[in-house]
């Protein structure tokens, strides 16, 4: 194709059948720099001095580099020698196996880590040169590590709410029991009300990053929880079991109008 066909290739957002996507523009974008790579290192090129001054005075103006027209031809020859698929390309991205996964916090578009984990994304950095390391950091995402479950209740009167606040959850590994309507439906914070006396203390910090909430908890739960910042606890003795709809839970979101953003336009 030709350079207009490229650019239009690379950076079209509106094609069909998964192609919309920022993810799948990186993909394309990526084939076009192979190419690029691989027409530019062709012995037709590189035999022709004419050809590569004329691509030299092209680019020139669009980097900043200290080498040379020699030293970057040097550069050429070698690279020429180098198996396009050998090339590993790792692409962060929202898929099925992905160790991400996207949502909307406070009006912007975020991707966070399934499980509130980022050792897969960490591993993938450590070994980014290995499609096969890349390849074991994604899978071991799709395990969840929790079995907390949740009740999810509308403090506002936002339609779809707590729907929208359940789909994320359980994309966390939560066990989302029930969700519903509170009795009061003016809440302007996101309430999580801990249920196990601070015995799940690193879930309920996940809950609250994920929906930057409010904690409630009891004065023994407070005592014994070592992840949440005091300032961010309300302690009180009130039974917060006589505000849930469904047994045996370990944690009650009462959702404010803060997480509004949550319903996807």
């Amino acid at each position: 194709m030709d350079g207009s066909t490229a650019l239009k290739y690379a950076r079209s957002r509106h094609g069909t059948n998964g192609e919309a996507s920022d993810f799948a523009r990186s993909r394309r974008q990526q084939n076009i720099l192979v190419a690029l790579k691989e027409k530019i290192l062709s012995l037709d090129t590189i035999r022709h001095p004419s050809r590569v001054n004329s691509i030299f005075s092209a680019i020139e103006k669009h980097i900043q580099t200290n080498l040379s027209l020699t030293e970057l031809l040097v550069l050429a020859r070698d690279y020429s020698k180098i198996d396009s698929s050998q090339i590993v390309n790792q692409i962060l991205d929202t898929s099925v196996n992905s160790p991400l996964y996207a949502t909307s916090m406070n009006g912007a578009y975020v991707i966070l880590p399934k499980n509130d984990d980022w050792t897969p994304v960490q591993r993938l950095a450590e070994n980014i040169f290995s499609a096969t390391a890349a390849t074991d950091s994604f899978a071991s995402s799709t395990t969840a590590p929790y079995f907390v479950k949740v009740e999810i209740q509308n403090g506002t009167s936002i339609s779809g709410l707590a729907f929208q606040a359940s789909q994320i959850l359980s994309a966390q590994g939560f066990d989302v029991t029930k969700i519903g309507n509170a009795e009061d439906r003016g809440f302007e914070h996101t309430v999580i009300y801990d249920l196990t006396n601070g015995e799940k203390s690193k879930e309920l910090k996940s809950l609250q990053n994920i929906l930057e909430a409010q904690v409630a908890m009891s004065a023994t739960g407070w005592i014994y929880s070592s992840e949440i910042v005091p300032k961010e606890i309300t302690v009180s003795d009130d039974s917060y079991e006589s505000k849930t709809t469904a047994d045996n839970i370990d944690f009650l979101i009462i959702l404010g109008s803060d997480n509004a953003d949550l319903v996807r336009k």
